[in-house]
């Protein structure tokens, strides 16, 4: 039995290649061209809005003061995960 190449989803703007797997992949970069921010901050007064919901995430950490990322060696915490690998450098 012959196996078909995964359904494939190619960006249609003008000398963009970008091809994905699934739809949602393709709907979430199409945000990139169209400037569409769908995602609004909901901390009062805010007003800052994000083309996907894990910036939005992100940012959202500024408000609550969330710190999930601990440092195995010296206990820090890091609003985000790549600020925890940058500073996890320095203990090597």
């Amino acid at each position: 039995p012959s196996l078909s190449p995964p359904p494939s989803y190619q960006c249609t703007f003008t000398n963009c290649l970008k091809a994905f797997k699934k739809l949602s992949q393709l709907q979430t970069h199409t945000r990139m061209h169209t400037g569409e921010r769908p995602y609004p901050c909901p901390w009062p007064e805010c007003g800052w809005r994000f083309a996907r919901s894990d910036e939005l995430t992100r940012h959202y950490r500024k408000h609550s003061g969330d710190r999930p990322y601990v440092c195995g060696v010296c206990g820090r915490t890091f609003a985000r995960s790549d600020h925890l690998k940058l500073h996890s450098k320095r203990h090597v």
